[in-house]
């Protein structure tokens, strides 16, 4: 059985099976595991990069072996994860091209392991704190283009992006080590929530300074998205600080449920203002609508991981999470997928008696607002797939350790 100390507190070692595993160790690993994702957007070749994410896998899993033989989960979220992976399994079976094969692998490895072993082995506490450390220093190096140093560092590009900050435009949008600014700008919305975490639990420097610099780095970014994102978060926190669990609860149902209400009505399904239907949203629309006609064509068992990729109009790429599942495994799997997706977001919420318990509700809730304009899923060894998986998992996982 792992034990592991209430999050609140500030020990400095954690138990599993009886032994103690220092902070260092632990921070050790979330490092590693980080670097690893970051690399595959360096200039690092693609299979080199992927052995090494293999290599630190293979070595993760061992570690929860070795220190903790039980992993502790809530079984009707679990019950959903495996009925989605036969369904994934099943659709796939009858079209086994290597593309939906390789999908296949890494959700029965990789995602896995992000919900179901590494949340259990490395504290959430843990993880916030070493992502924070991490994306702040990427943020700095970042900025390097802007003070004229060198921007070339063996397998690593800085340069900015080709493009100008919408609220700047002097400025080009930085990508640190990243090879898109949106990359960073993931990284830097997780950093930043991070410290925030850290300073409404600790309130030290050390945090408002993470804070400030990942907060930065994300405005710098240019990703919209993850300024909506972020700015949302900023407000539920102040929902649980100033009115608790309740409010926070209603706060991330009723957010939610406005945002899906808004997307209707841009797309006439509900009644609403006519200046929601102009809304491109950043060129999705006509992607979203071929998308969604894929869908209809094929709705009860979709058409794969692969299946879509020669449709016209955007429908292989959404830019949409929801509609590729729907699309690609039906309505069932779409089903499947929003009930993890959302359900964990809405029951992490209802389980918040902490600064550790709402930061994963809040960090989940804003990864169901990022699935909408990204098709990047839980399933996938991508830095932002990766972290939704892996707080899914902290749910999951963790959703029986703490009375209410």
């Amino acid at each position: 059985m792992m034990k592991m100390n209430h999050p609140d507190n500030d020990s400095s070692q954690f138990e599993f099976a009886g032994e103690s595993v220092s902070d260092t160790v632990l921070s050790g690993v979330v490092l590693v595991l980080l670097v690893a994702i970051i690399l595959q957007y360096t200039l690092l070749p693609t299979s080199v990069v992927y052995a090494l994410i293999t290599l630190v896998y293979l070595l993760i899993v061992p570690l929860l072996v070795l220190y903790n033989d039980t992993i502790e989960v809530n079984s009707t979220y679990t019950k959903l994860y495996l009925v989605f992976a036969a369904l994934v399994y099943l659709r796939l079976l009858f079209e086994p091209s290597l593309g939906n094969l390789a999908r296949l692998g890494v959700l029965f490895t990789f995602t896995t392991a992000n919900i179901f072993v590494i949340p259990s082995l490395l504290p959430l506490r843990q993880f916030l704190s070493v992502t924070a450390r991490v994306s702040a220093p990427l943020v700095v190096v970042g900025l390097f283009p802007y003070l004229g140093l060198p921007v070339q560092f063996g397998f690593v590009d800085l340069s900015l992006w080709g493009a100008r900050i919408y609220w700047y435009e002097s400025l080009n949008p930085i990508t640190s080590v990243f090879s898109n600014p949106n990359q960073l700008g993931g990284l830097a919305l997780v950093g930043g929530l991070a410290a925030l975490h850290e300073c409404f639990e600790n309130r030290t420097r050390t945090a408002g300074a993470l804070l400030l610099v990942n907060s930065a780095g994300l405005l710098l970014t240019n990703w919209r998205t993850g300024w909506i994102i972020y700015t949302l978060s900023v407000g539920l926190y102040l929902v649980y600080f100033l009115k608790g669990r309740q409010y926070l609860t209603v706060a991330i149902g009723g957010s939610l449920i406005c945002i899906t209400a808004a997307i209707l009505m841009a797309f006439d399904v509900l009644p609403g203002p006519s200046v929601l239907s102009d809304l491109s949203f950043g060129n999705r629309r006509p992607r979203w609508v071929a998308n969604v006609r894929a869908f209809l064509d094929q709705p009860l068992w979709g058409y794969g991981f692969t299946g879509i990729t020669d449709f016209e109009g955007g429908a292989g790429n959404p830019h949409n999470s929801y509609l590729r599942i729907f699309t690609g495994f039906g309505i069932i799997g779409g089903i499947l997928y929003l009930l993890i997706v959302v359900g964990t977001a809405i029951g992490s919420a209802r389980r918040a008696v902490s600064y550790r318990d709402a930061t994963l509700a809040i960090l989940l809730t804003g990864f169901c607002i990022l699935q909408i304009f990204n098709q990047l899923s839980f399933i996938g060894i991508s830095m932002r797939s990766t972290f939704i998986a892996i707080m899914i998992g902290y749910y999951i996982t963790g959703a029986g350790q703490y009375k209410e």
